[in-house]
């Protein structure tokens, strides 16, 4: 398996959590380049040289979507917008929970995949669930025909692939609806 960090499970795992959501494999590499050695180091400064890469490429892919919505080249814009969003996932992942520019990351993650996916014209739907007095938002598929429709849920387990969007479809039979499929 291709391991761009040898010494480091968990950067391994975001880069091929990156890589799995449609992360470009050139834009992937400008944010890990420069964290070689920080990947064995792997304290705070690490951290923080991870946190600053990985934003620095998302506000760069964010800005060329920016251009390419300009120009009215919406399909391209928003492949932009979506793979901006990975990035800047990548950027919050290894922030200390109480660092309040997780928050702010995950928000302009959510912004950008949101702004990419109206701008492709993506069958998606944002919706909300309560969830202990917070809302929780997952996105959902439009529907387009009779019956329940695929949703996505958000994982968040740093052994998963974090945040990452799980298809889950629903199954029928003659005698009525499955469970969902994963």
């Amino acid at each position: 398996m291709f391991e761009y960090f040898p010494e480091n499970y968990t950067w391994n795992l975001a880069v091929m959590s990156a890589l799995n959501r449609g992360g470009a494999i050139l834009e992937i590499d400008e944010a890990c380049r420069p964290l070689k050695e920080a990947s064995v180091r792997n304290d705070q400064f690490a951290q923080q040289a991870w946190y600053e890469s990985w934003k620095k490429v998302a506000e760069r892919v964010e800005g060329l979507g920016w251009v390419h919505e300009e120009a009215g080249q919406d399909l391209s814009a928003g492949r932009k917008y979506l793979r901006a969003g990975i990035y800047y996932l990548m950027a919050e992942r290894m922030l200390n929970h109480r660092d309040p520019r997780k928050v702010q990351t995950f928000r302009q993650a959510l912004a950008v995949y949101k702004k990419g996916w109206q701008l492709r014209k993506e069958p998606v739907e944002w919706v909300e669930v309560p969830f202990q007095g917070n809302p929780c938002r997952p996105s959902s598929p439009k529907r387009r025909s009779k019956g329940r429709p695929p949703a996505w849920f958000t994982l968040t387990a740093l052994t998963s692939p974090r945040r990452s969007s799980t298809r889950a479809r629903p199954r029928s039979s003659a005698e009525g609806d499955l469970p969902l499929d994963r």
